[in-house]
């Protein structure tokens, strides 16, 4: 993945572990995003079919103040229908700054909310320059490895039963 802006993107937003809110949700969002393995496979079905390689996808959570940007990646391609895999992956870094996405919660439509133009290159060159540029499998900074290690075993054991998330309701 380049560094490059990229023409499109999807913001999804997802639920996460308090009050360490850079850690997957322990109950609806155990699997995405997947930096570990560098796929994006469960979470946001509609919006899984719907982008491609070349789109940006932005995961976003409520940190107790704001809806900020926690990762952010380029899909490189897709396997199967809907299952979206990158090769590096921004990460928001330990002590800020923080890519603010908005100032109040923020719960994404079922494909994603779409940011496109100057509003996605103004979001991407912030990301670009204040967060960590990792590769898949990449622990970023942020994590304590106890904390890590528990989030990645987790979202292995879930791996094999349904997934089962309110942000993929058919309403």
């Amino acid at each position: 993945m380049s560094r490059d802006i990229p023409q499109t993107a999807r913001v999804a937003s997802h639920l996460h572990g308090i009050p360490k809110w850079w850690i997957r949700s322990p109950g609806e969002h155990t699997v995405d995003p997947n930096w570990e393995r560098g796929e994006y496979l469960r979470c946001h079905g509609k919006m899984r079919e719907a982008v491609g390689p070349g789109a940006a996808i932005l995961d976003v959570v409520w940190n107790g103040s704001a809806t900020i940007v926690r990762s952010a990646w380029v899909v490189a391609d897709k396997r199967g229908d809907d299952v979206l895999r990158f090769t590096r992956f921004y990460f928001v870094p330990r002590d800020g700054p923080f890519v603010v996405y908005r100032n109040s919660h923020f719960r994404s439509p079922p494909a994603g909310a779409i940011l496109e133009g100057d509003r996605l290159k103004d979001k991407w060159r912030q990301i670009a320059k204040e967060y960590e540029f990792l590769s898949a499998g990449a622990r970023p900074r942020i994590f304590e490895l106890d904390d890590w290690h528990r989030m990645c075993s987790v979202a292995e054991e879930k791996l094999s039963l349904p997934h089962k998330c309110s942000f993929d309701s058919k309403a």
